[in-house]
């Protein structure tokens, strides 16, 4: 009797261990789901109850064994409060109420908006919590505010994030977010703050941008189409902590395209970009516009709805091809370097460009206006094609420029139009089969052919 006693002691003792402990799986990963979320708390540190609350306390390494399902637009899945942990979401989902559904001119969730987040890792205040959090596998939906909100130095892989009211993936400065798919989401598909690394992501049909980064981030690899306003947009002004910083961002080898408002806008303040191997194309308004200092190579812009590529005072725009854009091909500011691009079919101008510039072996054909457009003063003009344009084949609009070697034929103004200046040079020119004729204004600085002869 006495063993038997003691044997049923044992067994009340042990079972009794075991619903106090946390799920522990044999490679050490805490585990998270529903009943435990629901009945007893997952592990030390959570109350019964979502959202399922990780302070370090049990560990740091935890994994879904099931689905979490969120009661409310109000309400986390899960909450961190401390750094440097990892969740696997093991491809569980997370999923709250809200629902969203494209619209006419934006994305409408119901309920309209809430605080929930799927995955909680970030305090608001700067430097209290949390740093080094990492998420993967897996997917979070319905949210009333975000799918994931992470602080610095966060990593997030491999996630679906899809009709959360707000966003999709949020993480601050320092972080890397690669290889997930963001879908429908209220406001924005992923934001990142400064330093942040954006690989191969797919940010499609969000209310807002597709993927918003700040000062300094790598963007490279990623596909961002017909979301309501930019595909990728980067930016020096913002609401997260320091640090702030206007280095800029390099946005390379990604698709934008459909948008509905830029393929890719790196704002004025962002100075120093470089955007290279893109594909910016069928967009609302621009293609590709740049700050000062861009450096813009090497890309395709067609078919958007106003300038192909636009970038301010001091870019260097080389290699790309536009065409068909409702507005200019290319416009640049003043002071900027323009080579080897390739601009036809635009409604407007092939090329534009302010003062101080330089631009040397581009094409420009069947643009509406004229082929190239240099305004100001003091420009080169070296070795550029120009035909089958609309007015001049090239306007130089201010003094002491200099038009040498180019092409410029079968255009529906004059070959070469210095607007009556003749502080402005040209030599080595061959002119053709212009509408209003070869040159008007100028002064000639060497031989040029006129129509086969050299020029008067």
């Amino acid at each position: 009797m006495m063993k038997n006693r003691i044997a049923t002691q044992l067994t009340l003792t042990l079972l009794a261990v075991c619903l106090a402990s946390p799920a522990l799986a044999t490679d050490g990963v805490l585990e998270i789901n529903q009943t435990c979320a629901d009945s007893t708390g997952c592990f030390s540190g959570d109350a019964p109850g979502l959202p399922v609350t990780i302070d370090g306390s049990a560990g740091r390494s935890y994994r879904l064994t099931s689905d979490l399902t969120v009661p409310d637009e109000n309400t986390d899945g899960i909450s961190i409060s401390t750094n440097d942990v990892g969740i696997d979401l093991n491809n569980f989902a997370i999923t709250g109420p809200v629902t969203c559904s494209p619209a006419i001119g934006s994305v409408i969730c119901a309920p309209l908006a809430g605080t929930g987040v799927g995955i909680r890792g970030v305090e608001y205040t700067f430097g209290t919590c949390c740093e080094g959090i990492s998420v993967k596998n897996g997917s979070i939906s319905g949210m009333g505010y975000a799918g994931i909100a992470l602080g610095f130095v966060s990593e997030v892989r491999n996630v679906r994030a899809r009709r959360n009211a707000q966003c999709g993936i949020c993480v601050w400065p320092g972080s890397t977010v690669s290889d997930n798919v963001v879908f429908l989401n209220g406001l924005v598909g992923i934001v990142a703050g400064e330093h942040s690394t954006i690989l191969r992501n797919t940010s499609n049909y969000n209310g807002g941008t597709g993927i918003n980064s700040w000062g300094g981030a790598t963007i490279a690899g990623n596909t961002a189409t017909h979301n309501y306003s930019h595909g990728i947009h980067a930016t020096t002004s913002n609401n997260m902590p320091p640090p702030v910083t206007t280095e800029g961002a390099t946005i390379s080898g990604n698709l934008a395209t459909y948008n509905g408002g830029s393929g890719i806008k790196v704002e004025a303040t962002d100075s120093s970009a470089t955007v290279i191997g893109n594909n910016a194309s069928s967009n609302t308004v621009d293609g590709i516009s740049t700050g000062h200092g861009a450096t813009v190579s090497n890309n395709t812009a067609n078919a958007n709805g106003e300038d192909g590529i636009e970038s301010l005072t001091g870019s260097t725009v080389k290699g790309n091809t536009t065409r068909v854009n409702t507005g200019n091909g290319i416009k640049t500011g003043a002071n900027s370097t323009v080579i080897e691009n390739s601009a036809s079919e635009n409604g407007e101008r092939g090329i534009s460009t302010g003062s101080g510039s330089t631009l040397i072996a581009n094409t420009a054909f069947n643009n509406d206006a004229e082929g190239i457009h240099v305004g100001g003063y003091g420009s080169t003009v070296k070795n550029n094609s120009t035909r089958s344009n609309g007015s001049d084949g090239i306007t130089v609009a201010g003094n002491g420029s200099n038009i040498r070697d180019s092409t410029s034929r079968d255009n529906g103004g004059y070959g070469l139009n210095i607007s009556g200046s003749t502080e402005s040079g040209y030599g080595g020119n061959v002119f053709s089969n212009n509408s209003l004729g070869h040159v008007n204004g100028g002064t000639q600085l060497g031989e040029n052919l006129c129509g086969g002869s050299i020029c008067p």
